[in-house]
């Protein structure tokens, strides 16, 4: 009777105090590190995805101009920029490009202010690219540059010769139907055929000279009225 009392049935107010006192479960993790380092193992792809993720958007984000390029349309003018994220509106309300960006003119002026005092008046129908705050690349149209005495060393190339300044007011014309030209206001530049002989010519004010197919100069009138001045 003494050892059934003894060994009877958990009951009554010590078979809490009973519980209490057994050990706790640890959990799975802990008590298996394999499954633990198995989670890591899944998270850390997944932060690195994300990683990813983030670098991608930022590379994708729209280029803003960095340059202090800027530009102003004339009245009734039609024309297309590409990439169109290269082209922003500032905080003082300048409209701004970016090297890279394209332009294409069907009617009317657009007038290109670059970063040195520099600036151009395009007319359409013409396109160019700006290359930097030191250049713009022109296939076809015509233009009249204005050079600040802090902005030497501007270019303007086109398919059949490439125009460098020397502190000058001067034009440049390009057409696929006719021979490319360069007319000189003020100051000089140097010019340079792209084909054929390739000849070089240094062209001073009061000059103008197209350029062969065979890559050489000739003289020809000087035309003030072919570009805007304002």
């Amino acid at each position: 009777q003494r050892l059934g009392m003894a060994m009877g049935p958990h009951s009554g107010e010590g078979a809490p105090a009973a519980r209490e006192n057994q050990p706790r479960a640890l959990p799975d993790m802990a008590r298996s590190p394999g499954k633990l380092r198995h989670r890591l193992i899944l998270i850390s792809p997944a932060a690195a995805a994300l990683c990813l993720v983030g670098v991608g958007i930022q590379i994708l984000s729209p280029i803003a101009p960095t340059t202090g390029i800027t530009y102003t349309v004339g009245p009734h003018t039609e024309y297309t920029i590409s990439p169109s994220d290269y082209s922003t509106r500032g905080k003082d309300g300048q409209r701004r490009l970016a090297p890279g960006t394209r332009v294409s003119i069907r009617q009317g002026s657009m007038r290109v202010s670059f970063d040195a005092g520099t600036e151009g008046i395009l007319l359409g129908a013409g396109e160019f690219t700006i290359l930097g705050p030191r250049g713009i690349e022109m296939p076809r149209g015509a233009a009249r540059f204005n050079v600040t005495p802090g902005g030497p060393g501007f270019e303007v190339v086109t398919p059949m010769v490439k125009v460098v300044n020397l502190g000058t007011n001067f034009g440049v014309v390009a057409d696929g139907q006719a021979t490319p030209e360069v007319h000189v206001f003020k100051g000089r530049v140097e010019a340079a055929a792209r084909m054929g002989v390739q000849e070089q010519r240094e062209i001073k004010a009061g000059e103008a000279m197209d350029i062969s197919d065979e890559g050489q100069f000739s003289k020809v009138a000087l035309d003030d009225g072919r570009f805007l001045k304002e």
